[in-house]
């Protein structure tokens, strides 16, 4: 049965949501999708899906963004599958469509939109699926369940006032990896739906066979003898001048940004950000920093970098290392 997107689960969601806008939410995530040469680039976009599937889906990525009122909803095996055409999409030569398909799924705390993208040169294509589609890659949205509404043109005219007035982010001069390797203790971050209720948090690198770098994140929940929370990934260099622009895959073949933006000489403290300046990490090789390197480093970052460092928030963690 045909409704407008997501229809029924749709209603559902948003009344749990209780954002307060009535016109729908926005999700934050990726597009990735196919280059002429064959290979998968990620792109940071967000997606606004209409309150009671009434009004526009929009997509935005980066400076480019589109809209559709071209959605619909069915039932398989007792999953909600959603369809949403786009028809015009930057780059694509004129008369290409765009379909995304997809899946919802809604946990106590998030609510996620995944699936595929696929592209037709008929301009007549329809959202069942009739007509020749291609594969073009995949998407995924997230949106964590009460958060406050952002619009990403918000987001954007402000990383726009800070780049005015900082410059765009910048990494250190170098990175030598095999140092960078091991375990760190979080000591601040920005806050973020995937680390809610972590304290006590760490990351443990090490190199793979393949020339990649393995990733371990760990953390407690609630308490710091709660119970461990996982996440495993890979990690790969995207600027080999440097080593200090990398790209970090949880979920394939959704990857995010890590740029190493201050970094002690003797590697024992370090700071993580992306370009977008929504993520930020200050790491050290101890649970406890030095309050002064603390407050040298957000100095450093409110200054030279731009970033919001009132939005930081401690971590919770030992005050010794403990067993290794």
């Amino acid at each position: 049965m045909k409704t407008k997107f997501l229809g029924a689960i749709c209603s559902l969601f948003l009344s749990s949501v209780a954002t307060g806008n009535a016109a729908g939410v926005w999700a934050d995530g990726y597009v990735t999708y196919k280059h002429p040469n064959g290979k998968l680039v990620n792109r940071e976009c967000a997606m606004f899906v209409p309150a009671m599937g009434i009004g526009e889906v929009k997509l935005k990525c980066g400076d480019f963004s589109t809209s559709t009122t071209e959605f619909s909803t069915r039932q398989v095996n007792g999953q909600s599958i959603f369809s949403v055409l786009f028809r015009d999409m930057n780059g694509a030569p004129a008369g290409t469509v765009a379909r995304y398909q997809g899946s919802y799924l809604r946990g106590s705390n998030q609510a996620i939109y995944y699936g595929d993208v696929f592209s037709s040169s008929d301009s007549q294509a329809k959202l069942e699926g009739e007509g020749s589609w291609t594969y073009a890659g995949g998407f995924m949205f997230s949106k964590k369940i009460g958060e406050e509404q952002v619009d990403p043109e918000a987001k954007a005219e402000a990383a726009i006032e800070a780049e005015a007035e900082t410059g765009p982010v910048r990494t250190v001069d170098y990175v030598d990896l095999n140092r960078y390797l091991g375990k760190w203790y979080e000591i601040a971050s920005f806050p973020q739906s995937f680390q809610k209720g972590c304290v006590g948090t760490t990351a443990q690198y090490s190199q793979k066979a393949n020339g990649r770098i393995s990733v371990l994140n760990e953390c407690r929940i609630g308490t710091l003898d709660g119970s461990i929370k996982t996440a495993t990934g890979t990690a790969r260099v995207v600027d080999r001048e440097t080593n200090a622009k990398l790209k970090v895959t949880f979920f394939w073949p959704f990857s995010g940004n890590y740029w190493i933006l201050d970094l002690d000489p003797d590697y024992q403290w370090a700071v993580v950000g992306d370009p977008s300046r929504e993520y930020l990490w200050i790491l050290s090789r101890n649970p406890q920093l030095d309050p002064m390197i603390y407050e040298e480093l957000l100095e450093r970052l409110r200054t030279e970098q731009g970033y919001d460092v009132n939005r930081l928030v401690r971590t919770l963690q030992p005050s010794s290392p403990g067993p290794q």
